[in-house]
């Protein structure tokens, strides 16, 4: 009897403690902001009439932002990582009547998830955040573009930062340091095709 009871006790332990080491990390939306570390940055302009010439000067100083925020930028696409997204910001304005410009802007933070369903499998995309803006200008739409962009990416930059203070994602990295190293498409294709060769 002592010894069954001695047995049970060290079972239920056991059990407790293998159930505390399996127990998964479930992060939000606003939680996974932390995972970000790299981002395919690519800034989509289809204003004409001159209602946007800063495109270059705005893109450096969002790529300097995220850097700052220990983000790498690149602008070619990512391999499947969940600590790697893509930013597009897009601007689209014209002159009516000549006289003015009118356009909009968009800014989206997305990633592609693969879900296994029946020897498929299932591409989606996962929204992170999505902004936009309407603009009038009796001039142009550089002051506003440019406004629209640093503002939301310099939000975006305070929201990884503190996400990754967060002790799930703290944790989350822990037990999956891989996430960390990020590698192009292309730099996938160049490994594979190297591995290959070995065979």
């Amino acid at each position: 009897m002592k010894n069954t009871f001695l047995l049970l006790v060290l079972l239920t332990s056991f059990c407790a403690a293998s159930q505390e080491k399996e127990k998964p990390i479930y992060l939000s939306k606003d939680q996974s902001l932390g995972l970000i570390n790299a981002i395919n940055m690519q800034v989509v302009n289809t204003t004409t009439d001159q209602c946007l010439t800063n495109i270059e000067r705005v893109k450096q100083e969002l790529r300097l932002k995220l850097e700052q925020s220990d983000v790498k930028v690149y602008d070619e696409p990512l391999g499947g990582n969940a600590s790697a997204v893509d930013l597009v910001i897009s601007a689209n304005g014209w002159k009516p009547n000549n006289y003015g410009c009118v356009g909009n802007f968009s800014l989206n933070v997305y990633y592609f998830g693969y879900h296994a369903f029946n020897e498929s499998f299932i591409r989606k995309q996962t929204t992170l955040l999505l902004k936009s803006s309407l603009a009038t200008s009796s001039t142009d739409l550089n002051a506003m573009f440019s406004d629209f962009a640093i503002e939301n990416i310099a939000k975006l930059s305070a929201d990884i930062i503190s996400a990754r203070r967060d002790t799930d994602v703290v944790k989350f990295f822990e037990g999956n340091p891989q996430l960390k190293e990020v590698r192009t498409v292309k730099e996938i294709q160049v490994l594979v095709e190297t591995l290959l060769k070995e065979f």
